[in-house]
Order: structure tokens, then sequence, then C-alpha cells
């Protein structure tokens, strides 16, 4: 069972990525630098950096009472694209010979 307020899902916008990598970092340090609890957390927070915008993923407790990040697909059927990109990532031209 999870302790509240987890298991937490979000879309990895520019906010919702600040607030996870908030909560990581203050996890982090509170452990000891090259204790297995920093080092994890420092694992969680460097897969974060990948994370684009349209990604999502849930914050859950582990059964040891870390954090974790896992990431989340959204895809709805397998004609969604496998890879989404975020707006900010998408060259102007692209985008709209895309639209139309």
């Amino acid at each position: 069972p999870q302790t509240k307020p987890y298991p937490i899902s979000t879309t990895m916008d520019y906010n919702q990525k600040q607030i996870v990598q908030s909560l990581l970092e203050k996890k982090r340090d509170e452990h000891e630098k090259g204790s297995e609890e920093y080092e994890h957390y420092q694992k969680q927070l460097d897969y974060l950096e990948e994370l684009d915008d349209t990604d999502t993923g849930t914050l859950y407790e582990t059964s040891d009472g870390l954090i974790d990040f896992k990431h989340t697909s959204n895809k709805k059927n397998w004609d969604d694209p496998h890879n989404n990109t975020s707006v900010r990532k998408c060259h102007w031209n692209r985008c709209t010979k895309s639209i139309g």
C-alpha cells in the first residue's frame, strides 16, 4: 500500500516537471552523498532530465520507502505515434505542413 499522497500521476509540462524535480532533490538531499538512497534519487533526477513536455509519469512509494518515478504512456491504440514531441521541439515549418 502507498502512503498519502502517493501515487501521483502527472504530465511533465514545465511546471509539473519542476515540482517533481524539487521533490526528488529534497529527498536526495536528506541522505548522505554516495549512499544508496542518494544515488537512487540522483538516478531518478538524471532520468527526469530526458523527459519532454508530452511525457507522463507516476511518482510512487517503493516497498523500501523510497520515491520512484515511473514513465508511463498515454497511447490509446497501435495507430498512435510511438514518440510524441513537445510544442517547443516542433519546428514551425514541419508542424504547419503536418496540420495543413
